[in-house]
């Protein structure tokens, strides 16, 4: 959960009366890895889609406060809470429009969460009074949309590793969606199936031996062994089963896997295939 939540409608008396600092240019060179999946928050229906790129730097000390953006979506559907198609390309200029005026008083873009019939916008900031200013002069050009923000000190990018960030799980299938769309482009019949390569890795022989021999019982042939240059988990194991890449298919046997493969203390190195 967020921990936004109950700050909307608020508003702190100390912060209304602080001075705006002077903000320095957020920095261009920020490392870039978008990616987006699907979960739940609040028992409700959420696409998070977030830069996953910052997490290998992050927190950043010079940018303190975490700042979300809360947007009303005009059309949704009231099964999911996500916006129809109509709405695409204004909220694309509303984040497009946030992300390049926030830059210039020091702020990162870091995620955008879609839940509940509202679009939240996700920066961390130098300061807690910069980007009210550049937020109204976006939102001014989109009159029909009601929007709220809230921000406070997370030093720690707390909001970012504990709410946006994916659990392992969740990365999985960012990770199989991209390779999906790889299959994709080159004209994949995704229902047929097909052999799916899958690397594991372990600290011990005896930890991939007992799972190696476990797999079995799920249906995976061992394919090859071999030891690798990681000082942690070196042991490499190499499974393959016949599948399909339908993407829900594909993700409900990885995360299968994956829960298996915890069971040894190893890590999922992920999976191919061949175009069919």
């Amino acid at each position: 959960m967020s921990f936004f939540k109950n700050l909307f409608g608020k508003q702190d008396e100390s912060e209304a009366e602080e001075a705006v600092p002077e903000a320095v240019p957020a920095d261009d060179g920020f490392p870039s890895e978008w990616g987006s999946f699907s979960t739940f928050i609040d028992d409700k229906l959420a696409s998070i889609r977030l830069n996953l790129a910052l997490a290998e730097e992050a927190p950043y000390a010079i940018y303190p406060y975490a700042m979300r953006l809360k947007i009303a979506l005009l059309q949704y559907d009231a099964e999911t809470g996500f916006p129809s198609s109509a709405e695409f390309d204004s909220l694309n200029a509303i984040e497009d429009q946030l992300a390049e005026e926030l830059a210039k008083v020091g702020g990162v873009h870091v995620g955008v969460v879609t839940t509940d019939g509202n679009i939240e916008f996700y920066f961390y900031l130098q300061d807690k009074r910069s980007h009210l200013e550049p937020i109204a002069r976006v939102m001014t050009a989109f009159p029909s949309h009601r929007y709220d923000s809230a921000t406070l000190a997370d030093e720690d990018w707390t909001q970012y590793f504990d709410f946006l960030y994916p659990n392992d799980y969740e990365y999985q299938t960012i990770l199989n969606q991209r390779v999906w769309y790889e299959l994709e482009r080159a004209g994949d019949d995704h229902s047929q199936e097909r052999e799916l390569d899958h690397w594991i890795y372990f600290a011990s022989e005896e930890d991939r031996a007992a799972f190696a021999q476990e797999a079995e019982g799920l249906g995976y042939r061992l394919a090859g062994m071999e030891k690798t240059d990681d000082s942690a988990k070196p042991y490499q194991l190499h499974l393959t089963r016949m599948d399909n890449t339908e993407i829900f298919d594909l993700n409900q046997n990885i995360w299968k896997l994956i829960k298996f493969v915890k069971k040894f203390d190893g890590d999922y190195g992920g999976w191919g295939c061949d175009v069919v």
